[in-house]
């Protein structure tokens, strides 16, 4: 799957099991002059427990806006900060930071301990997508992530003209995933030599035969291969495809449903019913009524492919969920998270941006000796450098502090769970504060 259409589930990759026995962290950002050195001291902590807390190889160098989790429920005021900086980092509010501490004052000094509360774990599905590179590496991703996954989705097998579907690529995955009390879906994209093709699907789900052919095909391919459900990825859906695609969803369920199979559909970022106009083919309301889940793409407001920005600015985000829980149970939803950094150059725009996990972003980082910046309104965190041949580039990712507000959208909607892309993408923060804010639900 393209690094932008990521779907369904929960995810996440690579945790780092630590040494330390806390389940609550503060985040640390990295000031002007700061060494990993004098933060250990600062908290308490070796300089080998907060490197591998936060994905950091054996190195020294850290940057400012860089930002750190620190085990345990102790925050440390840095100079310049206030209590609005603090608490907007931690996903609280100011009056929950006063609370909790008895401050009568909202006057805060460098050095001087303030307790961060603990947010009440929330029970969620939790899963991420494989992509097929082996079957060794299948394999060893499903056996050292099972503790953090609820579901995985294999990606991807798409359709012909006639309903046909492409061959499973590792069968074997699905075993691996059901041992590893891991349960395990397959998804069917629209995927072609033309990207996601939008004639594919409205001939397969305007055509009755066709229609009939496709859904009896998807349940000979989960039944044959003890899949528990099936994730739709028709992306690019035209309007006037609304109503074919409503019923093809609800005819699917009526398939899969009375033999307990399971349907999640991923929908682009909506606000409203048909807004915006050009995703009008997606209808929350009606999809929700048929289907197990919903997954929200909630990211690429600005892709590798467009003008550069932030990827899920949290505003947006907020406003498509707002819509989302009106159409259908908060319990139907999951809430899509860009686990990938988009890196554009700056001074050719015409050119395409690249993508690759948030560590890497963070090593880019620190190599060019580039400071972060986190923006607030957005949510989001970006650098800028210049590279070898003088080329001028951008980078916007996630980072402990953004994660964790999409986390927290999470409990304050009520939603059933989160989803990215995809296994192996390396990004400790988040993997850390998955097990801290949430219960991973499991088959039982």
């Amino acid at each position: 799957m393209p690094v932008k259409r990521m779907i369904f589930f929960c995810l996440l990759l690579f945790f780092i099991f630590l040494p330390i026995k806390s389940n609550a962290s503060v985040i640390h950002v990295v000031q002007n002059g700061q060494s990993l050195w004098q933060i250990s001291k600062q908290y308490g902590y070796s300089v080998d427990q907060i490197r591998k807390l936060n994905g950091i190889g054996n190195i020294n160098t850290i940057i400012p806006g860089e930002s750190l989790l620190i085990p345990g429920q102790t925050y440390i005021v840095q100079p310049s900060e206030n209590l609005s900086d603090i608490s907007n980092r931690h996903s609280i509010t100011t009056a929950q930071l006063s609370s909790v501490n008895k401050l009568k004052s909202t006057v805060i000094k460098p050095n001087q301990k303030l307790t961060i509360p603990k947010s009440p774990k929330k029970h969620v599905f939790a899963g991420t997508f494989l992509e097929h590179k082996s079957p060794s590496s299948d394999k060893w991703l499903l056996e050292n992530y099972k503790d953090l996954l609820t579901g995985v989705g294999f990606f991807e097998l798409h359709p012909d003209i006639n309903g046909n579907l492409s061959s499973f690529p590792n069968k074997k995955a699905i075993s691996t995933a059901w041992v590893n009390h891991i349960t395990p879906y397959v998804t069917i994209a629209n995927l072609t030599s033309k990207g996601f093709d939008y004639d594919l699907v409205h001939t397969l789900i305007s055509v009755p035969e066709k229609r009939k052919k496709l859904i009896q095909n998807i349940f000979q391919l989960l039944h044959e291969n003890d899949l528990k459900g099936v994730i739709i990825d028709f992306e690019r859906l035209k309007p006037e495809d609304r109503t074919h695609y409503n019923i093809f969803i609800k005819e699917l369920g009526q398939r899969l449903h009375p033999v307990g199979m399971e349907i999640a559909v991923a929908v682009p970022p909506m606000q409203g019913d048909k807004t915006p106009s050009y995703y009008a083919g997606y209808d929350y309301k009606t999809l929700g009524q048929h289907a197990d889940f919903l997954f929200l793409m909630t990211y690429d407001w600005h892709w590798f492919g467009g003008p550069a920005g932030p990827i899920a600015p949290i505003q947006e985000v907020k406003t498509v969920v707002d819509y989302a829980v009106k159409a259908i149970p908060p319990s139907k939803v999951m809430l899509g998270i860009p686990m990938y950094a988009y890196d554009w150059v700056i001074n050719k725009p015409n050119q395409k941006g690249i993508s690759y996990s948030q560590e890497q972003a963070v090593e880019i980082s620190r190599k060019y000796g580039s400071v972060i910046h986190y923006d607030k309104n957005t949510a989001q965190p970006s650098f800028r450098y210049t590279d070898s041949k003088g080329l001028q580039h951008v980078v916007w990712f996630e980072d402990a502090r953004s994660i964790l507000a999409k986390y927290r959208l999470v409990k304050q909607y009520q939603l059933g769970g989160i989803g990215a892309w995809k296994l192996g993408l390396s990004f400790p923060q988040a993997e850390r504060l998955l097990l801290e804010e949430f219960d991973i639900q499991k088959e039982k």
